[in-house]
């Protein structure tokens, strides 16, 4: 069962849950996952998003029907029925398909062949009653890890957390940035798409990427709306240059460019930067690119304008990237934080007198994002917040904090189906 859609399925749950890989890493890497045709493909990531959605949810439905835990080597088997579980409660699967294959899997590998019987025994229930232990639960609570509530809580309070991790439990629909935002109109009507108030184009049913009316040709990228903004606020004229820091893979290097900015795109990682070059070369927009460490990087003069995306929890993306609840913990904030700031210092550095720096991070977390400015501000007396009007950026209705910066949340936006969680804040430097 080896190219099985549902063995691939297994063995990305435990390179993602046992060793913290991403599901795109994990599935890009896999060439079994390849070799299948476009629905078996469709049909792994659909299972794997549910899985990690509602993985809360499934394990207590599980843990209703086992009496003890399988042990560390048997892991896998926990994962059979994982997958197993989100396909009876939440994917309709016919209970034959699910519980059959789920026992064959067990199956294959001798720590878990034990454990068939185990596997058929728990399923088999699960699909006669499963959905009543369901209606027992808090969703929100069960399938937030303890330390993402906290930290959620006790920023936004527990009402805008709850409409945060339900609309984490949302399919997120595709979203494209247009090369040039005054064809809105014409790519709408050719890819059956919404135009959201800052010219995003919005797909609901979109299919394949790669199959999509101007994607060969280059007439757009996939960026999410939230991402979109940090790139606009920097508001760059033609010619201006721009330094792009923690630039790939490229969504605000292409956006920059587009808009015809000559710009320098910085990244420390070789793999990243040949993908921007490949995203840059299908679009057929130029930009320098550079792979330095900026924290070691000293250019020959200062600049008027720079764009950080520093690396973050990627809290703010958990819509389209479920695993990251379960991949991050708490202590992984002690070290990111301390990277941001040592990112802004190099940034701010680099700045120009009278330069404009955008710090952004696609984090939900105060602690990335107004606490790292506010601390850089009492840090450097010469860096000070710079107003910008961000209302004429289209953003949400109530994404603007107290001290003018932007913060995005996925519940934002419900009528249009929310939209990934971004901090951005501007700042400059004084003459």
């Amino acid at each position: 069962m080896g190219n099985n859609p549902r063995s691939i399925v297994v063995y990305a749950l435990e390179a993602v849950l046992d060793h913290g890989y991403t599901i795109d890493h994990t599935l890009d890497k896999s060439r079994k996952y390849h070799s299948l045709n476009d629905s078996d493909r469709a049909f792994v990531r659909l299972i794997m998003l549910t899985t990690l959605r509602r993985l809360g949810e499934i394990d207590y439905v599980i843990n209703n029907y086992m009496n003890k835990s399988p042990k560390p080597r048997q892991i896998r088997a926990l994962h059979i029925l994982r997958m197993s579980v989100a396909q009876l409660l939440f994917l309709n699967t016919p209970p034959h398909a699910a519980v059959s294959t789920a026992v064959e899997l067990a199956g294959e590998q001798s720590s878990t062949v034990s454990l068939k019987g185990l596997v058929n025994a728990v399923l088999r229930k699960v699909s006669r009653d499963g959905s009543k232990h369901l209606k027992n639960i808090d969703a929100d609570r069960v399938n937030t890890p303890d330390w993402l509530w906290k930290k959620l809580n006790l920023a936004y309070g527990e009402n805008i957390t709850r409409e945060i991790v339900k609309a984490f439990r949302k399919p997120a629909p595709l979203d494209l940035t247009l090369k040039d935002v005054s064809k809105a109109d014409k790519w709408s009507k050719k890819l059956d798409a919404f135009i959201l108030p800052n010219k995003t184009l919005r797909l609901f049913n979109a299919g394949q990427i790669e199959k999509l009316n101007g994607f060969t040709s280059g007439e757009w990228w996939v960026q999410d709306a939230a991402a979109s903004f940090p790139a606009r606020m920097i508001n760059s004229c033609k010619n201006d240059q721009v330094l792009d820091l923690c630039a790939a893979p490229g969504g605000k290097t292409a956006q920059l460019s587009s808009q015809g900015a000559n710009v320098i795109a910085v990244d420390n990682s070789t793999i990243r930067l040949k993908k921007l070059s490949k995203n840059l070369l299908r679009l057929k927009l130029n930009a320098t690119l550079l792979e330095q460490d900026i924290l070691k990087w000293s250019p020959s003069k200062k600049m008027d304008l720079i764009l950080l995306d520093a690396p973050c929890s990627a809290t703010g993306t958990i819509r389209r990237h479920p695993e990251v609840p379960w991949t991050r913990r708490s202590s992984d904030l002690k070290h990111l934080k301390s990277k941001q700031d040592e990112l802004l210092d190099a940034a701010t550095n680099l700045l120009a007198p009278g330069g404009k720096l955008v710090y952004t991070v696609c984090s939900l977390l105060p602690e990335e994002g107004v606490e790292r400015i506010n601390a850089l501000i009492k840090r450097k007396n010469n860096i000070f917040r710079e107003s910008f009007d961000l209302k004429s950026l289209g953003i949400p209705h109530g994404s603007v904090n107290k001290y003018g910066d932007l913060q995005t949340l996925p519940c934002h936006w419900p009528e249009y189906q929310g939209l990934d969680g971004f901090f951005a804040a501007c700042l400059r430097c004084s003459l």
